[in-house]
Protein backbone atom coordinates (compact mmCIF):
# COMPACT_ATOMS: atom_id res chain seq x y z
CA UNK A 1 0.00 0.00 0.00
CA UNK A 2 1.18 3.53 -0.68
CA UNK A 3 1.20 5.49 -3.18
CA UNK A 4 -1.84 4.84 -6.11
CA UNK A 5 -2.07 6.66 -9.39
CA UNK A 6 -4.69 4.34 -10.99
CA UNK A 7 -7.68 3.39 -9.05
CA UNK A 8 -9.94 6.57 -8.91
CA UNK A 9 -12.59 4.51 -6.48
CA UNK A 10 -10.14 5.73 -3.33
CA UNK A 11 -10.98 8.16 -1.03
CA UNK A 12 -8.23 10.19 -2.35
CA UNK A 13 -7.08 9.61 -6.49
CA UNK A 14 -5.10 11.16 -8.92
CA UNK A 15 -7.07 12.64 -11.91
CA UNK A 16 -6.16 13.06 -15.23
CA UNK A 17 -3.90 16.12 -14.75
CA UNK A 18 -1.70 13.96 -12.07
CA UNK A 19 -3.22 16.27 -9.23
CA UNK A 20 -4.78 14.56 -6.26
CA UNK A 21 -8.43 14.59 -5.47
CA UNK A 22 -10.33 13.66 -2.87
CA UNK A 23 -13.77 12.10 -2.88
CA UNK A 24 -16.66 15.12 -2.20
CA UNK A 25 -18.16 14.10 1.56
CA UNK A 26 -21.82 14.05 1.55
CA UNK A 27 -22.52 16.85 2.95
CA UNK A 28 -19.80 19.16 0.52
CA UNK A 29 -22.08 20.51 -2.16
CA UNK A 30 -18.97 21.83 -4.60
CA UNK A 31 -19.06 19.02 -6.30
CA UNK A 32 -15.19 19.38 -7.67
CA UNK A 33 -13.51 17.21 -5.45
CA UNK A 34 -11.31 19.35 -3.79
CA UNK A 35 -9.83 21.07 -7.06
CA UNK A 36 -9.35 23.99 -4.85
CA UNK A 37 -6.93 22.55 -2.50
CA UNK A 38 -5.28 20.23 -5.38
CA UNK A 39 -1.98 21.74 -5.68
CA UNK A 40 -1.03 21.52 -1.55
CA UNK A 41 -2.47 17.54 -1.49
CA UNK A 42 -0.34 16.88 -4.49
CA UNK A 43 3.08 18.73 -2.90
CA UNK A 44 2.15 16.49 0.15
CA UNK A 45 1.82 13.28 -1.94
CA UNK A 46 5.42 13.92 -3.10
CA UNK A 47 6.86 15.01 0.03
CA UNK A 48 5.10 11.97 1.64
CA UNK A 49 6.00 9.56 -1.58
CA UNK A 50 8.79 10.63 -3.67
CA UNK A 51 9.58 11.85 -6.98
CA UNK A 52 6.75 11.20 -9.46
CA UNK A 53 6.71 12.68 -12.97
CA UNK A 54 2.78 12.35 -12.89
CA UNK A 55 2.43 14.34 -9.60
CA UNK A 56 5.08 16.32 -10.24
CA UNK A 57 3.99 17.73 -13.38
CA UNK A 58 0.46 17.96 -12.36
CA UNK A 59 1.26 20.53 -10.19
CA UNK A 60 3.26 22.23 -13.48
CA UNK A 61 0.05 22.45 -15.37
CA UNK A 62 -1.19 24.55 -12.66
CA UNK A 63 0.63 27.15 -13.80
CA UNK A 64 0.15 29.10 -17.39
CA UNK A 65 3.29 30.61 -19.95
CA UNK A 66 3.25 33.47 -17.73
CA UNK A 67 3.49 31.04 -15.09
CA UNK A 68 0.35 32.62 -13.36
CA UNK A 69 -1.37 30.08 -11.32
CA UNK A 70 -4.66 28.64 -11.03
CA UNK A 71 -5.81 26.12 -8.73
CA UNK A 72 -6.40 23.31 -11.32
CA UNK A 73 -5.51 23.50 -14.86
CA UNK A 74 -9.40 23.43 -15.69
CA UNK A 75 -9.27 26.72 -14.17
CA UNK A 76 -6.77 28.54 -16.46
CA UNK A 77 -7.95 31.42 -18.12
CA UNK A 78 -11.05 31.63 -16.10
CA UNK A 79 -10.78 34.89 -14.53
CA UNK A 80 -13.88 34.17 -11.68
CA UNK A 81 -11.96 30.96 -10.40
CA UNK A 82 -8.75 33.46 -10.26
CA UNK A 83 -8.31 33.00 -6.37
CA UNK A 84 -5.10 31.18 -6.20
CA UNK A 85 -3.57 32.13 -2.56
CA UNK A 86 -0.20 32.04 -0.91
CA UNK A 87 -0.80 28.17 0.37
CA UNK A 88 -0.53 27.01 -3.15
CA UNK A 89 2.50 29.19 -4.08
CA UNK A 90 4.25 27.95 -1.05
CA UNK A 91 3.65 24.22 -1.53
CA UNK A 92 4.97 24.53 -5.61
CA UNK A 93 7.75 26.12 -4.37
CA UNK A 94 8.54 23.78 -1.79
CA UNK A 95 8.15 20.45 -3.24
CA UNK A 96 10.51 21.95 -6.34
CA UNK A 97 12.77 22.91 -3.81
CA UNK A 98 12.63 19.27 -1.87
CA UNK A 99 12.89 17.46 -5.27
CA UNK A 100 15.98 19.40 -6.16
CA UNK A 101 14.47 21.18 -9.11
CA UNK A 102 16.81 23.64 -9.06
CA UNK A 103 15.96 24.67 -13.40
CA UNK A 104 12.19 25.50 -12.84
CA UNK A 105 12.82 27.20 -9.85
CA UNK A 106 15.02 29.37 -11.40
CA UNK A 107 12.22 30.00 -13.80
CA UNK A 108 9.85 30.45 -11.20
CA UNK A 109 12.07 33.52 -9.45
CA UNK A 110 11.78 35.24 -12.93
CA UNK A 111 8.30 35.87 -12.59
CA UNK A 112 7.61 36.61 -8.96
CA UNK A 113 4.86 39.48 -8.78
CA UNK A 114 3.48 40.60 -5.63
CA UNK A 115 0.21 39.88 -6.76
CA UNK A 116 -0.26 36.27 -6.91
CA UNK A 117 -4.08 35.97 -8.25
CA UNK A 118 -6.73 39.14 -8.21
CA UNK A 119 -7.82 37.98 -4.21
CA UNK A 120 -4.46 37.31 -2.89
CA UNK A 121 -0.78 38.88 -2.91
CA UNK A 122 2.26 37.50 -0.66
CA UNK A 123 3.32 38.53 2.88
CA UNK A 124 6.43 39.86 2.85
CA UNK A 125 7.71 37.48 5.24
CA UNK A 126 6.66 34.33 2.63
CA UNK A 127 7.55 36.10 -0.25
CA UNK A 128 11.57 36.65 1.37
CA UNK A 129 11.38 32.73 1.86
CA UNK A 130 10.20 32.14 -1.61
CA UNK A 131 13.19 34.32 -3.14
CA UNK A 132 15.70 33.11 -0.78
CA UNK A 133 14.67 29.39 -1.79
CA UNK A 134 14.73 30.53 -5.80
CA UNK A 135 17.71 32.58 -5.67
CA UNK A 136 20.12 31.86 -2.77
CA UNK A 137 20.81 34.88 -1.90
CA UNK A 138 20.91 35.17 2.20
CA UNK A 139 20.00 38.66 2.21
CA UNK A 140 16.18 37.38 1.56
CA UNK A 141 16.96 34.92 4.29
CA UNK A 142 18.16 37.27 6.84
CA UNK A 143 14.90 39.11 5.75
CA UNK A 144 12.63 36.22 6.42
CA UNK A 145 13.68 35.49 9.75
CA UNK A 146 13.66 39.18 10.92
CA UNK A 147 9.63 38.80 10.00
CA UNK A 148 9.05 35.43 10.77
CA UNK A 149 10.61 34.53 14.46
CA UNK A 150 8.86 37.72 15.98
CA UNK A 151 5.57 36.93 14.51
CA UNK A 152 6.09 33.40 15.52
CA UNK A 153 7.20 34.02 18.49
CA UNK A 154 4.32 36.25 19.67
CA UNK A 155 1.87 34.19 18.39
CA UNK A 156 3.41 31.13 20.46
CA UNK A 157 3.13 33.10 23.80
CA UNK A 158 -0.48 34.02 22.17
CA UNK A 159 -1.58 30.49 21.74
CA UNK A 160 -0.24 29.03 24.94
CA UNK A 161 -1.98 31.43 27.04
CA UNK A 162 -5.31 30.70 25.12
CA UNK A 163 -5.25 27.33 25.69
CA UNK A 164 -4.61 27.33 29.24
CA UNK A 165 -7.30 30.10 30.10
CA UNK A 166 -10.01 27.86 28.07
CA UNK A 167 -8.18 24.39 28.24
CA UNK A 168 -7.81 23.69 25.08
CA UNK A 169 -5.71 20.74 25.41
CA UNK A 170 -5.31 18.38 22.44
CA UNK A 171 -5.55 14.48 22.97
CA UNK A 172 -4.38 11.69 21.62
CA UNK A 173 -6.52 10.47 18.30
CA UNK A 174 -8.08 7.79 20.30
CA UNK A 175 -9.98 9.80 22.65
CA UNK A 176 -10.61 13.15 20.51
CA UNK A 177 -14.36 13.49 19.58
CA UNK A 178 -15.49 15.41 16.96
CA UNK A 179 -17.61 18.16 17.49
CA UNK A 180 -17.36 19.96 20.24
CA UNK A 181 -16.39 23.12 18.79
CA UNK A 182 -20.25 23.21 17.60
CA UNK A 183 -20.49 23.05 21.80
CA UNK A 184 -18.73 26.01 22.63
CA UNK A 185 -19.70 29.69 24.23
CA UNK A 186 -19.76 32.60 21.85
CA UNK A 187 -16.96 33.43 23.91
CA UNK A 188 -14.60 30.50 23.10
CA UNK A 189 -15.41 30.38 20.08
CA UNK A 190 -14.66 34.02 18.92
CA UNK A 191 -11.04 33.17 20.50
CA UNK A 192 -10.71 29.70 19.20
CA UNK A 193 -10.65 31.20 16.17
CA UNK A 194 -8.38 34.39 16.97
CA UNK A 195 -5.35 30.98 17.39
CA UNK A 196 -2.12 31.27 15.07
CA UNK A 197 -3.45 28.67 12.62
CA UNK A 198 -2.13 25.15 12.44
CA UNK A 199 -2.07 24.79 9.05
CA UNK A 200 0.12 28.19 9.01
CA UNK A 201 2.24 26.94 11.53
CA UNK A 202 3.23 23.28 9.51
CA UNK A 203 3.47 25.61 6.80
CA UNK A 204 6.27 27.64 8.59
CA UNK A 205 7.99 23.95 9.59
CA UNK A 206 8.27 23.08 6.04
CA UNK A 207 9.74 26.78 5.53
CA UNK A 208 12.51 25.71 8.65
CA UNK A 209 13.28 22.55 6.71
CA UNK A 210 14.93 23.67 4.07
CA UNK A 211 16.66 26.38 5.29
CA UNK A 212 20.42 25.95 5.97
CA UNK A 213 22.04 25.07 9.35
CA UNK A 214 22.55 28.52 11.56
CA UNK A 215 22.20 29.99 14.61
CA UNK A 216 18.89 31.37 13.57
CA UNK A 217 17.75 28.03 11.99
CA UNK A 218 18.11 26.71 15.83
CA UNK A 219 16.33 29.81 17.02
CA UNK A 220 13.36 29.36 14.74
CA UNK A 221 13.14 25.51 16.02
CA UNK A 222 12.55 26.71 19.17
CA UNK A 223 10.11 29.15 18.62
CA UNK A 224 8.41 26.72 16.35
CA UNK A 225 8.65 24.12 19.44
CA UNK A 226 6.18 26.61 21.14
CA UNK A 227 3.55 26.59 18.37
CA UNK A 228 3.01 22.98 18.18
CA UNK A 229 0.76 21.45 19.87
CA UNK A 230 1.22 18.26 22.32
CA UNK A 231 0.10 15.34 19.44
CA UNK A 232 1.29 16.54 16.20
CA UNK A 233 3.98 14.33 16.16
CA UNK A 234 4.65 14.90 12.12
CA UNK A 235 5.57 18.47 13.06
CA UNK A 236 7.60 17.19 16.24
CA UNK A 237 9.29 14.62 13.65
CA UNK A 238 10.37 17.39 11.36
CA UNK A 239 11.94 19.72 14.19
CA UNK A 240 13.86 16.83 15.40
CA UNK A 241 11.75 16.46 18.93
CA UNK A 242 11.70 13.27 20.52
CA UNK A 243 8.74 11.67 20.43
CA UNK A 244 9.43 8.19 21.52
CA UNK A 245 7.23 8.49 24.74
CA UNK A 246 4.28 8.61 21.88
CA UNK A 247 5.09 5.79 20.76
CA UNK A 248 1.87 3.69 21.61
CA UNK A 249 -0.27 6.48 20.21
CA UNK A 250 1.75 6.92 16.68
CA UNK A 251 1.57 3.16 16.61
CA UNK A 252 -1.82 2.97 16.94
CA UNK A 253 -2.86 5.88 14.50
CA UNK A 254 -4.99 5.79 11.92
CA UNK A 255 -5.77 7.57 8.86
CA UNK A 256 -8.26 10.25 8.68
CA UNK A 257 -10.71 12.19 6.56
CA UNK A 258 -8.83 15.57 7.08
CA UNK A 259 -5.26 16.31 6.66
CA UNK A 260 -4.66 15.58 10.13
CA UNK A 261 -1.38 17.72 10.83
CA UNK A 262 -2.59 21.04 9.99
CA UNK A 263 -5.28 21.00 12.97
CA UNK A 264 -5.32 20.39 16.19
CA UNK A 265 -7.30 17.20 18.12
CA UNK A 266 -8.89 19.52 20.58
CA UNK A 267 -11.88 21.90 21.00
CA UNK A 268 -10.97 24.24 18.16
CA UNK A 269 -11.10 21.82 15.50
CA UNK A 270 -14.24 21.95 13.15
CA UNK A 271 -12.90 19.60 11.04
CA UNK A 272 -14.08 16.68 10.38
CA UNK A 273 -11.25 13.92 11.05
CA UNK A 274 -13.10 11.12 10.90
CA UNK A 275 -11.46 7.81 11.19
CA UNK A 276 -11.40 5.92 8.13
CA UNK A 277 -9.64 2.38 7.26
CA UNK A 278 -6.35 2.66 5.37
CA UNK A 279 -5.78 2.41 1.70
CA UNK A 280 -3.66 3.50 -1.13
CA UNK A 281 -3.23 7.74 -1.04
CA UNK A 282 -3.91 7.79 3.01
CA UNK A 283 -1.59 11.01 2.87
CA UNK A 284 -2.07 11.92 6.87
CA UNK A 285 -0.68 8.51 7.50
CA UNK A 286 1.62 7.82 5.53
CA UNK A 287 3.57 11.00 5.99
CA UNK A 288 3.71 9.98 9.73
CA UNK A 289 5.17 6.13 8.88
CA UNK A 290 8.02 7.86 7.23
CA UNK A 291 9.07 10.27 9.33
CA UNK A 292 8.72 7.76 12.01
CA UNK A 293 10.83 5.45 10.11
CA UNK A 294 13.44 8.20 9.49
CA UNK A 295 13.72 8.79 12.76
CA UNK A 296 13.39 5.35 14.36
CA UNK A 297 13.82 2.78 11.66
CA UNK A 298 10.53 0.94 12.08
CA UNK A 299 7.60 1.06 10.13
CA UNK A 300 3.91 1.27 11.89
CA UNK A 301 1.67 -1.40 10.15
CA UNK A 302 -1.31 -0.60 8.50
Amino acid sequence: MGLNLKNKNLKTYVDSFGLMLTKNKPYEKTGDDGKGDCIGRTALALYTYGYNSKLLNGILKCYDDNYKGWRHPEYIGDYDKDNLSRDHVFYTIFILKYLGQDDKLKEFSKHIKWRISKKYTYSTDLLSWVKYICTGKKVYLYLYYLQVIPILFVSGIYNKFIRWLFGFKELPQNVFKHGNFFKLSKVKKFFAKTLFPTYSIFQATLQYELLPDSLLKRVLNKVLSLLITEHNYVMKLILGINVSKYRNYIESYRPSLGFRWTCNLDDTNDRDMTIIEYEDNCIDYDLLNKLYYEKYRTYKKA
